[in-house]
């Protein structure tokens, strides 16, 4: 009896084995790596075309927008399409932008006091408002070509350099690429040549950036001639 207690103490005074604590298992399907952020896509703004192919150049992309009936207007539409963007460019700049409708396009004018330094191919801060209110509207009414087009300021020596009006056009369409308008749809007018200017006795047309929106209308299906 003795022996049996000694052996029941014994028992009670050895230390019990410790288990290690395992990890936590690893979940069965394997971890989803976080999207890399990708540095955003620069858009390229298209290249001035030579003043003889400028018009080729504009009817090559209007039909190459006209296959997508999103982008492209029936003939019928045309002319209330391009009466509410009026409407609606005008209710956005104010008095800020000047707009008309010339027959079958819309002529866009910004004021003379926005644009480009002397000798610069920066866009000045004074453009900036102007060029913003454009873009708001022409980002949602995207069915038309959108032509730049830079009249040099004439009253400046040099100003009307033809390689420096192009760098300026280039310059604003980039602008607006860079808005969320498509290259796609923008046209850089070729420098007009230079001419005296026909004005009042010493004053000269200032420089001035001009929007010419032309309507991409769709292409239909010619009737098939009965035999």
């Amino acid at each position: 009896m003795p022996l049996l207690v000694l052996v029941i103490a014994l028992a009670a005074c050895t230390p019990k084995a410790v288990h290690p604590t395992l990890p936590p298992r690893p979940p069965s399907h394997p971890m989803i790596a976080p999207p890399v952020a990708r540095p955003p896509v620069a858009l390229t703004p298209p290249p001035v075309a030579p003043p003889r192919n400028f018009d080729q150049e504009k009817a090559r992309m209007r039909a190459a927008l006209a296959k997508n009936p999103q982008d492209s207007l029936a003939p019928t539409e045309v002319g209330y399409y391009l009466d509410v963007l009026l409407g609606r460019i005008k209710q956005s700049a104010g008095r800020d932008i000047g707009a008309v409708r010339q027959n079958q396009k819309l002529v866009i004018v910004l004021p003379a006091r926005a644009g480009f330094a002397v000798g610069s191919v920066d866009v000045g801060p004074g453009l900036q408002p102007s060029l913003a209110a454009l873009v708001r509207v022409l980002v949602e009414y995207r069915r038309v070509l959108v032509v730049v087009r830079v009249r040099p300021d004439q009253s400046v020596i040099g100003a009307s350099n033809p390689r420096l009006t192009e760098q300026r056009g280039s310059a604003i369409a980039k602008a607006l690429a860079d808005a969320g308008i498509s290259p796609q749809r923008i046209a850089i007018a070729p420098a007009a040549p230079s001419h005296p200017a026909v004005a009042k006795p010493g004053i000269l047309p200032r420089a001035r950036i001009q929007f010419e929106l032309e309507p991409i209308v769709r292409l239909t299906a010619r009737p098939k001639s009965r035999t």
